[in-house]
């Protein structure tokens, strides 16, 4: 006499994950590229899902998988198992120091009348800053004033003495990002822009630039909705502003020839336009999407 194998039930092996757990297990996964473990309230703020969750969801689906070890916590810091938790409080201190370096030359950065944003992105902006972390900047300006504004950025560094080595970087001033005040919304979009644009470290903004940034790329929200309120209660269009001058049009038209003849032969990967200089030669955006 045969003996019937016993039926295998899906409920047996446990709960199906919910969105919320696999949000959860996602972040951390993301986070775990930069060996950085978040807090309670950083891994809600920053749950990569596309949808609000609820903080009491969350709470709940936290718990579970810590109870069952796919999460773990220490020190009040969450982390996947066998990712690093090392150095935090170091790294964070560090990226402090940072900031204060970067609110230091701000000072002098917005007296450029066509400066309209600075804000600090990158590993510093994170609070994940290591000893050879550069404090990177992006800078918005008037339109049709970016290579001007460039040039004076890039003086007032050398200036003061911080303006970005690539033999030592440490501790220097990158600014690698200028954007064109009339031409705000990032053009790639994914998860680990939506993570940069959201982590953004505001140090001075002028027309209330930085807000027209934020709601102009309002499409965060899609892949971290629970950080992301911009865009939802508007209560009047701001528009760019723009300095009309046909002599400082030439200027601007000839710093932005002159300063491409001086890159030419050092350009690799960057984005070089009148609306947008990316200096991105160590862009890490694919590497960690791949790693993700």
């Amino acid at each position: 006499m045969k003996t019937k194998k016993p039926k295998k039930f899906k409920h047996l092996a446990g709960k199906p994950e919910t969105p919320a757990a696999k949000a959860i297990l996602d972040t951390l996964r993301y986070k775990a590229i930069f060996s950085y473990p978040v807090s309670f309230y950083e891994l809600w703020h920053f749950l990569i899902h596309k949808e609000k969750v609820e903080i009491g969801a969350f709470r709940s689906q936290l718990e579970h998988l810590v109870k069952t070890n796919r999460v773990q916590c220490a020190n009040g810091l969450y982390f996947l198992p066998k990712a690093t938790a090392e150095n935090v409080e170091k790294k964070k201190m560090l990226a402090k120091r940072h900031i204060e370096t970067a609110s230091s030359v701000t000072a002098y950065l917005k007296r450029i009348p066509w400066v309209e944003m600075v804000a600090v992105t990158g590993s510093v902006a994170a609070s994940n800053a290591d000893s050879a972390s550069d404090i990177d900047l992006l800078i918005v300006t008037e339109s049709k004033r970016l290579w001007l504004s460039r040039l004076f950025v890039v003086l007032v560094l050398k200036a003061l003495g911080i303006y970005w080595n690539d033999q030592k970087p440490a501790g220097t001033v990158c600014p690698n990002i200028f954007m064109s005040s009339g031409i705000l919304n990032w053009e790639k979009k994914n998860v680990y822009i939506a993570n940069e644009i959201a982590l953004l470290y505001p140090l001075f903004s002028r027309n209330e630039t930085y807000f027209r940034f934020m709601e102009e790329n309002s499409w965060v929200k899609d892949y971290l909705a629970n950080c992301y309120q911009f865009g939802q209660a508007l209560t009047h269009k701001r528009t760019a502003k723009t300095t009309v001058s046909k002599l400082v049009d030439l200027l601007e038209s000839v710093c932005m020839k002159a300063q491409k003849i001086h890159m030419q032969n050092k350009v690799t990967t960057e984005v070089i336009r009148p609306n947008l200089a990316h200096f991105n030669k160590k862009d890490s955006m694919f590497a960690t999407l791949s790693k993700y």
